[in-house]
């Protein structure tokens, strides 16, 4: 299993981070449009440049101002495997709001796809970017200390915490998942 910081953002500035875990055949498979992300050239619409490298299948900005949706920019690689992609590193970004078919529609850009490698140096990146914020504390690296906890859990199954369905998660779940969002929040 390998391991990667995505960063994406839903609505101008409204930054969702998360951690995901994928198997090194995924990595291998979808190395091409992660370069191709990487890569990304910003083009012209009818009021300037687009920006944004993952837009979804938005009607109202497709027709009118000529931005084209995550098809169009990868058109190099099917609706099948892009889907995928989303399914398996980009769903962790979708903000509460979207469900169902609207959550490819809720990324417009994505800003991050680093790997990871989960232990010593993750902790000290996240003690470190408590440190800048404000003063580390007990509190803070309890709550550091359960966020990691949460991210990598897995169900009885071995399913990673952040590819767990909503309409599958039992009770404990749920509730793990509700206050991963607080833990999440506070100190993103």
């Amino acid at each position: 299993m390998r391991h990667f910081i995505v960063m994406c953002d839903s609505n101008d500035a409204d930054y969702i981070t998360n951690i995901v875990h994928v198997s090194e055949e995924d990595v291998e498979k979808f190395m091409p449009l992660i370069k191709a992300i990487e890569n990304f050239v910003p083009y012209p619409t009818r009021f300037g440049m687009c920006y944004h490298n993952w837009d979804g299948m938005r009607p109202d900005l497709h027709d009118s101002h000529g931005i084209k949706n995550c098809y169009e920019v990868y058109s190099q690689f099917t609706k099948e495997y892009l889907d995928e992609f989303f399914d398996k590193f980009l769903i962790g970004c979708c903000p509460d709001w979207a469900c169902g078919p609207e959550m490819i529609n809720s990324i417009h850009t994505i800003h991050k796809i680093q790997e990871i490698i989960l232990g010593e140096e993750l902790i000290y990146a996240d003690y470190k970017k408590l440190q800048s914020r404000e003063t580390l504390n007990p509190k803070n690296v309890e709550f550091m200390k359960r966020r990691a906890e949460i991210q990598n859990y897995k169900n009885a199954e071995g399913v990673p915490f952040n590819t767990i369905k909503f309409t599958d998660m039992t009770p404990e779940e749920s509730a793990m998942y509700e206050e991963y969002k607080i833990l999440w929040s506070k100190y993103q």
